[in-house]
C-alpha cells in the first residue's frame, strides 16, 4: 500500500521578510501552522521539515523539535534536500509525495485526502489543479500539491538541468516528466474568485500584517483555510484592501484556439487525463 510523506522546505534567509517562516501566526510559526494543516487533513505516514545547514536556520530545527516534527538540514537546493530526504526515509516510486513551500502562509488543504483516494482509485501518476484563467482557488493558490514520488523525482531532476541551462521555459510536449495519468481537480464555484491580485503569502511586510490579522480573528485550533479567509474578507473587504498587487493570475498567456493554461493543454497533449470535481465539506 502506498505511504504518505509530507515534506516541507523552509529557510530563513529571505530578503523581503527575514525569518518568514517562523513568523508568529495565531501563537505558532507560520512553517508549523502550515505542517500542521496538511497533517489535519492527511494521515501522513512522514512528517519532515528540511531546511539548510546554514547556521540561520537553526532556530527551524528547535522549533520543529518542540512541535514534534522531525527535521532534515541539506544543502541550499530545495530539490536536492527532497531527494536527500526521500533516500533518509526509503520512500518507495509510487508512495505520495506532498511538498509544502513553507513561505506561505494560508492555503486549500482539505481536498488533499480525498484527491489521493481518487487518484489510487484511477491509478494516477499525479495530481494537477485547475484553475480557470483570471481566478483564484477562493482567493490563494493551494499550499501543495500530492504526486507519486517517481513523477516529483523526475520533475525536479528536469526542473534542476533546466535551470542549468539558464532558466529555459517548458515546452508543451515536456511538461508531463514521464506522468501516464493525472487526475485533474476542479474546484465547485463558490472556490473560484475573480480577484486582482494574486499569491497572499508572507513574502511581503503588508501581507505578512494582514496574515497576522486573518490569524488573529480566525484562528481557534482548527487549520485556517482559503474559504474561511474568503468568507471574512466577504465581511471585511478593508483586510482584503491593504493586500498589495502580486502576480495577477488574468495575465496568464492562453494558448491559441483553448480555454485552459498551456499546462493544463500539454497534459492534455502528453498523458491520459481522468477529470474530477471535488465537491468540499
Amino acid at each position: 500500500m502506498s505511504k504518505i510523506a509530507v515534506v516541507g522546505v523552509a529557510r530563513t534567509a529571505s530578503t523581503r521578510l527575514p525569518n518568514k517562516v517562523i513568523y508568529d501566526l495565531g501563537g505558532k510559526p507560520a512553517f508549523v501552522q502550515i505542517m500542521e494543516r496538511l497533517t489535519y487533513y492527511l494521515d501522513a505516514d512522514y512528517v519532515v521539515i528540511a531546511c539548510t545547514r546554514d547556521a540561520r536556520d537553526d532556530p527551524i530545527e528547535l522549533l520543529a523539535k518542540r512541535y514534534g516534527i522531525d527535521c532534515f538540514r541539506g544543502n541550499q537546493s530545495m530539490g536536492a534536500r527532497y531527494v536527500s530526504v526521500a533516500n533518509k526515509l526509503g520512500i518507495k516510486e509510487d508512495d505520495w509525495w506532498v511538498g509544502a513551500p513553507c513561505d506561505g502562509a494560508l492555503g486549500l488543504a482539505e481536498w488533499i485526502p480525498w484527491a489521493i483516494e481518487q487518484a489510487d482509485e484511477y491509478g494516477c501518476d499525479s495530481i494537477f489543479v485547475d484553475i480557470p484563467q483570471g481566478t483564484l482557488v477562493a482567493g490563494f493558490w493551494t499550499l501543495a500539491i500530492p504526486g507519486r514520488w517517481h513523477f516529483v523525482r523526475q520533475a525536479l531532476e528536469k526542473m534542476t538541468a533546466i535551470d542549468e541551462l539558464g532558466g529555459a521555459t517548458f515546452g508543451p510536449d515536456e511538461f508531463h516528466f514521464g506522468a501516464k495519468k493525472y487526475l485533474v481537480v476542479h474546484f465547485p464555484p463558490e472556490y473560484l474568485v475573480s480577484w486582482p491580485w494574486g499569491h497572499l503569502t508572507l513574502d511581503h511586510p503588508v501581507q505578512a500584517l494582514v496574515i497576522k490579522e486573518i490569524y488573529r480573528q480566525l484562528y481557534k485550533g482548527k487549520p485556517i483555510d482559503a474559504l474561511d479567509v474568503y468568507r471574512l474578507f466577504q465581511r471585511e473587504p478593508r483586510i482584503a484592501q491593504m493586500i498589495p498587487l502580486t502576480l495577477p493570475l488574468a495575465n496568464q498567456p492562453v494558448l491559441p484556439g483553448q480555454e485552459q493554461s498551456p499546462i493544463l493543454a500539454s497534459i492534455r497533449l502528453n498523458a491520459e487525463v481522468v477529470e474530477l470535481t471535488w465537491e468540499g465539506g
